[in-house]
């Protein structure tokens, strides 16, 4: 079998798996690359479907693969874990996690603000709010697609420059307030086609929605903002106080 290490006592299915492995250990395939479907592997490697189909099952349970139905079978991109030693910031988490943090401002405009919003932040409904749209990047790779909502109050956000920029260093450098506490709500939702272009995911596809008031001192809302979460790239974390 060309390709393959002859030997009569690991399974063949083994043999495929290790000879996939160091493919991408070797740097061949990297994440994200799409990996030959079944049919292509027996006819490169002289195996059974059978032979290949249980090797790249298997390298999909050990998470070296993700499969995706209708696209074929990928290299798996490695999840980011956000460390919990800084304090709700995506960027110093990054720095942390030895990874570059980038920020792309999608848009940024005044709106008016839902009841729910509304009361968070202490305004009437139907006032004015200022909503920024902003995609994070974890090594180049689309993790996090977040909309922000803050009352007018904070309108310099509409002039400052936003690309690849702390939001929290730049609050407390415009007003000197600190983010203290963080009020998290967690559910799933479905990635809608705003959501899919950004995060490079199919429509419909589950994302993790984390709802969050940011707060200061006094207990005071700073902002409110849902964050859409590609988990399989970006793992949330939270420290109870």
């Amino acid at each position: 079998m060309n390709g393959i290490r002859v030997n009569n006592v690991i399974p063949l299915y083994q043999r495929l798996y290790d000879y996939i492995r160091e493919r991408i250990d070797g740097g061949e395939y990297r994440p994200g690359d799409r990996i030959p479907s079944e049919s292509a592997l027996c006819a490169m490697l002289n195996v059974s479907r059978v032979t290949a189909r249980s090797a790249l099952q298997k390298l999909a349970d050990d998470g070296i693969l993700v499969k995706s139905h209708g696209r074929g079978t990928f290299v798996a991109v490695p999840a980011f874990v956000e460390s919990m030693d800084a304090k709700g910031s995506f960027t110093e988490s990054c720095i942390k996690m030895n990874a570059k943090p980038n920020t792309r401002l999608i848009s940024r405009e005044i709106v008016p603000l839902q009841n729910k919003i509304a009361v968070v932040l202490g305004a009437p409904d139907g006032s004015g709010a200022i909503c920024l749209k902003r995609l994070r990047l974890v090594d180049g790779q689309p993790v996090i697609f977040e909309e922000d909502y803050f009352g007018m109050g904070y309108a310099f956000l509409l002039k400052e420059e936003l690309e690849n920029v702390s939001l929290f260093s730049l609050i407390q450098k415009k007003m000197g307030l600190a983010p203290i506490k963080f009020d998290n709500y967690f559910d799933v939702s479905e990635a809608g086609c705003e959501h899919a272009a950004h995060l490079e995911c199919g429509e419909g596809a589950p994302l993790l929605r984390v709802r969050q008031t940011v707060k200061a001192i006094d207990n005071q809302a700073m902002y409110f903002n849902e964050q859409y979460i590609r988990s399989d790239r970006y793992k949330y974390a939270v420290c109870s106080s």
